[in-house]
């Protein structure tokens, strides 16, 4: 399918001028995230794969891969992707083009829950130079999806193998280098690496444990993403306050979310909160309504209680307070979990 059809597809729906069509190819993740000046994984590429007689597609985010055990224990069997006289047969598209849009009758498509950590993804849309950005609302909309399937890696491994990578290329090492070139010694700098490395792990892992995405707002193509993060396993676990306001920046940055609560014990009665934010949410407002204070992007609070999880539930029915008030919020009532915090799927 060209380009062309892909704008005819979407002009029924009034969206043809969203379709962006590029000078350079867009036929792979790394030529689309170039093209677009977007980071790979937020490219939404789509596989097509044979069940049976079955012809299926499945999109997922740029950074993963295709589990084969999840995959056969989602199918029932093992991944067999089509030909390319198959794609062009059962789909309608060519290669370096495939997309849900337009497609022929009889193909099932499924939407991998590895995008939905984004608010917005950039599908193909028929052409190996195309894309358009759509919320994940609007990606089920248009690509008339059957389920989402988890069939791909584990993307809270992948967020924690790429925090620490970050980690070590932006911090880590240039500092060392600089620290060497200015006369430390080699041991003296690997002993700061093991000490700041064994706080950050420790950091990374407590996000990828413990946290809680939850969604406010009437706006279902735009919610409005708050994370909840604390030790779960361990919820009396001591941290330092440092630990939770760099989890709470790191949730930020990793998984494209409006606000970040973090929350841990300092001593044995008191728990502290970090808590950070963009634009839509004012944190501020947030930590003031529990008894702390801040900045409308940056702010915080000691609370003694025995209860970590409860005080995190009540901060919960605090969030509304930091939301804009042109805003009509509520709180759904299902929690989106990143690791072994389950994924909420579409009925």
């Amino acid at each position: 399918m060209s380009i062309e059809k892909g704008r005819e597809y979407f002009r029924q729906f009034g969206m043809e001028d969203r379709v962006q069509e590029f000078e350079v190819s867009s036929a792979t993740v790394e030529l689309a995230a170039q093209a677009l000046g977007v980071e790979g994984a937020r490219i939404a590429k789509t596989l097509s794969f044979m069940v049976g007689e079955q012809p299926i597609l499945i999109l997922m985010a740029g950074d993963v891969k295709v589990d084969n055990s999840k995959y056969k224990g989602f199918f029932h069997t093992k991944a067999k992707m089509m030909s390319p006289d198959q794609l062009e047969e059962f789909v309608g598209h060519q290669i370096g083009g495939v997309c849900p849009f337009g497609i022929k009758d009889g193909v099932e498509v499924y939407l991998d829950e590895s995008m939905k950590r984004f608010t917005t993804v950039f599908p193909a849309v028929g052409g190996s130079n195309s894309a358009i950005e759509l919320t994940i609302p609007e990606l089920e909309k248009y690509s008339n999806y059957i389920h989402f399937a988890c069939t791909s890696e584990d993307i809270n491994n992948l967020a924690y193998n790429l925090m620490i990578k970050d980690g070590l290329e932006k911090s880590f090492l240039p500092n060392a280098e600089k620290l060497i070139n200015n006369g430390a010694s080699i041991d003296y700098v690997n002993s700061l690496f093991l000490e700041e490395f064994e706080s950050f792990c420790r950091i990374s892992n407590l996000i990828i444990n413990g946290t809680n995405i939850k969604k406010y707002s009437k706006d279902l193509l735009a919610p409005i993403q708050v994370s909840f993060t604390l030790n779960r396993n361990n919820p009396h676990e001591i941290f330092l306050k440092e630990d939770c306001a760099k989890a709470a920046d790191r949730m930020m940055k990793f998984y494209g979310i409006d606000a970040a609560i973090a929350l841990g014990y300092v001593d044995e009665e008191n728990v502290h909160i970090s808590a950070r934010s963009g634009k839509k949410v004012n944190v501020a407002k947030i930590m003031d309504a529990i008894g702390g204070g801040g900045t409308p992007t940056a702010a915080g609070c000691r609370i003694k209680t025995d209860d970590i999880l409860k005080l995190e539930k009540q901060i919960m029915k605090k969030v509304k307070v930091g939301i804009s008030e042109e805003e009509e919020v509520y709180e759904e009532p299902k929690v989106i979990k990143t690791k072994q915090i389950k994924k909420n799927k579409k009925n």
